[in-house]
């Protein structure tokens, strides 16, 4: 079980329709089809209901769905997190006061 497969299954549960998710997704349709039909006989399950228009997901697939919903948000924040990381501020901090200032803004560097 893959990401890209989580959502590709996102995108046919969103269009009903596996040409427009596959656009959707920039691959072929039968490209996508066979993502979503290799992770199908995976879980031994089928997750759509492909006899009729417009697909739609079979009860189990529904619970699929919504938890590829969860695990993709959760795999979102940790790519975000990466991204804080990467832009927060790091090292150390050095502030400079004159003398003449320094005993009022800092009484603790008042001389004895």
């Amino acid at each position: 079980m893959t990401l890209q497969q989580l959502e590709y299954i996102l995108a046919v549960n969103q269009f009903r329709h596996f040409a427009k998710a596959a656009e959707y997704c920039r691959v072929t349709q039968p490209t996508l089809s066979a993502m979503i039909q290799k992770l199908e006989e995976e879980l031994d399950t089928k997750i759509f209901d492909r006899s009729q228009q417009p697909v739609c997901p079979t009860p189990i697939g529904s619970h699929i769905i919504e938890q590829a919903q969860n695990v993709l948000v959760q795999a979102n924040r940790i790519k975000n997190i990466i991204e804080e990381e990467k832009h927060s501020l790091t090292g150390t901090f050095k502030l400079g006061i004159l003398p003449t200032i320094a005993p009022t803004c800092c009484p603790a560097s008042s001389p004895n």
